[in-house]
């Protein structure tokens, strides 16, 4: 049995193909390997059957009821004139029909199931206007697992068809993956590693060559009439000979005419086309090299293998929902692979990895992911049924996280019969392991760094009334294969442009920099996503002049490293502890079209559970037109400096605006409703504050009192105070300084600082990222006047490590620090009297009102 026994796969060699390591066509040996043998084997059927009535019943019902909806319905007898959803449809049809057989047993299952076999067999074409992309990708899959698996169903003569067809259409999708590129084929993809239809097109050249692998591949073809012999596979060749009335020679491959015939390869070199010759029956058998596509597959993935390690972090550059269209397609292909030959091409620890990915992403309750990046559609749904990727992770690393996500998504999309769901259905069936208990993911960090997709995702929890919030900036692509793209690294050939190889980032968008916020079922800042809104006016982003962000050419199809170098977005910084987190984001290079600009960075603060701070710093060499963009859910309106942005069941989000320049607030409507801020005038440098808070229509009038204290060209300080007399203060360093910087009543040599005082004035939470300590200066505020013990002249904290946050909650007598520390630390600490570090008792040594200790006991 392949996947089906309740273990995860033994691994017979995880590490990667490294470029230079290639599979060869004699390793692919499947002498005495029956049928079926793609996914499971004939000795596993009785254990799916029984499975089908017991732990996997909910999956197998309506594959059954979609199965009986089909009975009596005819196949198409033609597929001429489709378009590429007729071609998937189909292709998809195929494989599910012969897996009721297969589970069932059933003769009108059976039958329906060959009936469409063989009618697909008898067609002409199998890719939407004959082009060899995923159209045909689903054709040769499907019909390749229905072979397989109806194997011991069909006769000896329905094999020869099917062979034969499958042979033809394998050859052309091998052509098409290895010959340069043609209009009719459409086969741009052949080297765009980075683009989906690269591993949908592979995966089922793959599967195809696996279920014909050990076929009979004796072919000779006999001339019933002189019969001219070319040098190539179309009459445009010359004609170099005959083969002569009644003469054999034995074919070795063949190939698809300019005029869409099939031509022999003979085996003096010379081409012969098929229908003047009589081809013997071990022609219908394999029409092509089996295990050349195979060889191929398994270069191809070897190459997606190597650029998913690079990736690591689970995420692709796409969309989710088309990095769900491409691990669905390969997994078939990379589970065969492994189980026939012991070849392990599985990208292990992406695919741990895509668990958490997929987590992170998760929103309680709903079919849809978090991010919208990319391009799909929110209507998409659930597409793919991404729970049969996650039940495979969960079987293959024991993985119970997985299985209560795939639980998850099952719960809220329920169960349908209809064509859609079929194939992922059959899938989910064949990957599920009943015996992987669960695992809520209560107990993760609340906050994950991405670093291929250069985002962060922070939540509240993971249940329906949490909060989840992103950003995104990074590389066209992906960190990974843009850098080695750039670098001309593998499995880059450069020059691109005479090999053809492509970082092809069509379903990118211009989205550096870009936020989302989700609350409680309801979006409160969301972007209008979309296939085609690529704009960065479509993103919660910063627009130049009126313009969005760079983008390559897409005359240059991708093959130019100069078209992405400088080009990219990256976090610059992340930092976490239980209740704060931080970012740091630098799109300047998404504006590389502009010239003159020197920085644009977006800095974010979540003060857990309450709000968000996020400081823009825009700086160029002449003055520019800057907007701040930001779309809501429902509707916008601007009280006083106050943005309101409602969302469902009355939620709000309100952004609260700050900066020292003065604004201007304008409304639109782009499908979303959306706010830009702009400055008055043109200005060179900028700096955007903005108080992101979360709330109800009820509480909107407790919301807080801002104040930016002071924006001193080197640093911010902004004063967040509270109905109860709670007041924060928020200190961003944006110039990265390398000594204390002075800024109200601070002088701080770090990134991101948040004092709380509460009512009284005391001490209660603070946090430090990227400096060594903070000092405050005795200054009277409204809300503790001076002459407060509270707020003369110390240092808060001191000796820190600038690489790890720091965080210290002060209750009572007692203060919580959470960090790594190298050396010895000091806080202000008056009258404290226990120390937690990192949830453990902790001594220290006092000195007034200072208390010294290091993480270590």
């Amino acid at each position: 049995m392949v996947i089906f026994a309740f273990a995860a796969f033994t691994l017979w060699g995880s590490d990667i193909l490294v470029p230079g390591r290639f599979v060869t066509a004699q390793d692919i040996d499947l002498s005495g390997v029956g049928h079926p043998r793609l996914l499971f084997h004939a000795s596993d059927i009785p254990v799916l059957r029984e499975r089908a009535q017991t732990t996997h019943h909910s999956i197998w019902m309506p594959i059954a009821r979609y199965v009986d909806s089909m009975v009596g319905q005819p196949p198409p007898a033609s597929g001429t004139g489709g378009d590429l959803e007729f071609y998937r449809t189909n292709g998809d049809r195929a494989s599910t029909l012969a897996f009721a057989c297969v589970i069932a047993d059933s003769d009108n299952y059976c039958q329906l199931a060959k009936d469409y076999l063989l009618a697909f067999a008898s067609w002409e074409q199998w890719g939407d206007n004959n082009t060899r992309g995923l159209g045909l990708a689903h054709m040769l899959a499907g019909n390749a697992l229905a072979y397989d698996w109806l194997y011991d169903r069909l006769t000896e003569a329905e094999r020869e068809q099917v062979r034969a067809s499958l042979s033809r259409w394998a050859s052309a999708m091998y052509d098409a993956a290895t010959q340069d590129y043609d209009d009719v084929w459409s086969n741009w993809w052949r080297k765009s590693y980075m683009q989906n239809h690269f591993w949908v097109t592979s995966s089922a050249l793959g599967l195809a060559g696996l279920a014909l692998a050990d076929e009979p591949t004796i072919c000779t073809v006999t001339a019933p009439q002189d019969v001219n012999r070319r040098s190539g596979p179309g009459t445009e060749h010359t004609v170099i000979g005959r083969l002569a009335t009644g003469e054999t020679m034995t074919v070795t491959d063949q190939a698809v005419g300019s005029e869409g015939l099939i031509w022999w390869l003979l085996d003096d070199g010379s081409w012969v086309r098929s229908d003047v010759v009589m081809a013997s029956n071990g022609c219908t058998s394999t029409q092509s090299d089996a295990d050349a596509w195979v060889e191929r597959a398994i270069d191809n993935m070897a190459i997606a293998q190597y650029l998913l390690y690079g990736i690591a972090d689970g995420s692709w550059h796409e969309s989710i929902t088309y990095q769900s269209y491409l691990l669905a397609t390969s997994l078939p292909f990379l589970i065969s692979l492994k189980d026939l030959q012991q070849l392990d091409l599985f990208p292990h620890e992406y695919l741990r990895n895509y668990t958490y990915w997929r987590l992170y992403n998760y929103l309680p309750g709903t079919i849809h992911h978090f991010l919208g990046y990319g391009d799909f559609e929110r209507v998409w749904g659930n597409s793919r049924m991404p729970q049969h990727i996650l039940r495979f992770a969960a079987n293959e690393y024991n993985d119970g996280r997985a299985e209560w996500l795939a639980q998850q998504l099952i719960e809220a999309d329920g169960r349908n019969a209809v064509q859609a769901s079929m194939p992922w259905y059959v899938y989910e069936f064949l990957y599920y392991n009943a015996q992987i208990a669960p695992q809520p993911p209560y107990g993760l960090p609340l906050a994950r760094v991405f670093p291929d997709f250069e985002g962060v995702i922070w939540r509240t929890g993971w249940e329906n009334h949490d909060l989840v919030w992103g950003l995104k900036t990074g590389a066209y692509g992906g960190r990974f294969a843009h850098d080695t793209f750039v670098a001309g690294e593998y499995p880059w050939e450069q020059p691109c442009s005479v090999t053809a190889c492509s970082l092809n980032v069509d379903h990118d968008h211009r989205d550096a920099n870009t936020f989302y916020l989700y609350r409680a079922g309801s979006w409160l800042a969301r972007e209008n996503e979309g296939v085609g809104n690529y704009d960065a006016a479509y993103h919660n982003t910063i627009l130049i002049d009126g313009l969005g962000q760079y983008y390559p050419p897409a005359n240059r199809f991708g093959e130019y490293p100069e078209d992405f170098e400088g080009s990219d977005g990256y976090l610059q910084a992340t930092a976490s502890t239980t209740n704060f987190d931080y970012v740091a984001a630098d799109a300047t290079g998404r504006y590389r079209h502009i010239p003159g600009i020197e920085d644009n960075t977006r800095h974010v603060v979540f003060v857990r559970p309450d709000y968000f701070v996020m400081l823009d710093r825009l700086e160029a060499d002449a003055p520019h037109h800057y907007q701040w963009i930001s779309h809501f859910e429902t509707a916008v309106t601007v009280e006083g400096e106050w943005i309101r942005g409602a969302a469902q069941d009355n939620q709000i989000l309100g952004v609260g605006m700050a900066s020292a320049q003065p604004t201007n607030v304008s409304i639109g409507d782009d499908g979303k409703p959306f706010v830009s801020v702009s400055p008055d005038e043109l200005t060179d440098d900028l700096r955007f504050v903005h108080v992101l808070y979360p709330t109800y229509s009820t509480m909107w009038d407790n919301r807080p009192d801002i104040s930016l204290i002071e924006d001193s060209g080197e640093a911010a300080v902004l004063a967040v105070n509270w109905n109860d007399g709670r007041t924060d203060n928020i200190i961003i360093n944006y110039q990265e300084p390398a000594a204390p910087v002075g800024a109200g009543s601070y002088a701080f040599d770090g990134q991101i600082a948040v004092v709380r005082f509460g009512p009284d004035c005391t001490l209660q939470k603070l946090f430090v990222y990227g400096g060594t300590s903070l000092l405050k200066f005795a200054t009277a505020t409204p809300r503790c006047p001076a002459g407060f013990e509270q707020v003369r002249d110390h240092i808060l904290v001191g000796d820190l490590n600038p690489v790890m946050p720091f965080e210290a909650s002060y209750n009572g007598h007692a203060v919580a620090v959470e960090g790594t520390f190298d050396d010895d630390i000091t806080l202000y600490a008056p009258g404290i009297q226990l120390l937690t570090v990192n949830g453990v008792v902790h001594p220290f040594v006092r000195t007034g009102d200072y208390i010294r200790f290091s993480d270590q006991q």
